[in-house]
């Protein structure tokens, strides 16, 4: 009798137990799909630093992923003729935004359809059919800085959201072409001819001339001078 009462005294305290442990599961679960739920796959960033190709830095409204990362599309991919794969190494810099939800959540102002892509052993996000990736150097969140970068046959877009852009900084380079000066000589020459004539005497009596000795004949002395002159003058080295 003594051990009838004790195992039925040990159940009663079971059963309370086992069940509100069961209701401690339920209630679990419940919250996790609930969290679930409530964090989208996809979501705006707003005022997100993007780097554009051509140097700017501009303030837009873009796509993130569930990690805050920017979200882009290759130009000419698609589900049916992908351009970005893992064979090709594009895998390595732009990653596929994947989910494991069969439908899942969108943050507001995401506009377009949002589908799952069922790809080669994962689940990637698409929008409007594009599939959609992040990018290997993003390294903070809200920001972009593969906007309008070329690879694997096509040109990146991070999704934008329709807002005002605000501009931060533009950068602009300037090539001056090098000038290499090179000085060209330039040779004056000038002559000097002196002739020597014969001599004359004059006296009280008249004029005497001395005759000229024909063995000394008249002497032509040419001086040559030579004059140099720099003159610089630019060069302009061939291209």
């Amino acid at each position: 009798m003594r051990r009838s009462a004790r195992s039925e005294l040990a159940m009663s305290l079971a059963l309370p137990l086992a069940l509100a442990a069961a209701v401690t599961i339920v209630m679990v679960g419940m919250a996790s799909a609930k969290s679930t739920a409530k964090s989208p796959s996809l979501k705006v960033a707003k005022n997100a630093v993007v780097s554009e190709a051509g140097g700017a830095t501009v303030r837009e409204n873009i796509v993130v992923s569930a990690k805050g990362l920017a979200v882009y599309t290759l130009s000419g991919d698609s589900q049916q003729d992908p351009k970005c794969t893992k064979a090709n190494g594009c895998f390595s810099a732009w990653h596929p935004v994947t989910t494991t939800a069969r439908k899942p959540a969108v943050g507001s102002g995401v506009s377009g359809k949002v589908a799952v892509w069922h790809r080669d052993g994962f689940e990637q996000l698409t929008l409007n059919g594009h599939p959609l990736y992040t990018f290997i150097g993003d390294k903070h969140a809200d920001s972009a800085s593969g906007d309008g970068l070329m690879s694997f046959g096509g040109t990146w877009h991070v999704v934008k959201v329709a807002g005002a852009v605000h501009v931060v900084s533009t950068t602009t380079t300037t090539t001056t072409p090098t000038t290499s000066t090179y000085t060209y000589p330039t040779t004056q020459t000038t002559t000097t001819t002196t002739t020597t004539t014969p001599m004359t005497s004059t006296s009280t009596t008249g004029t005497y001339t001395y005759p000229s000795d024909p063995t000394s004949p008249t002497t032509t002395a040419t001086t040559t001078t030579t004059t140099t002159a720099t003159t610089t003058t630019p060069y302009y080295p061939p291209y």
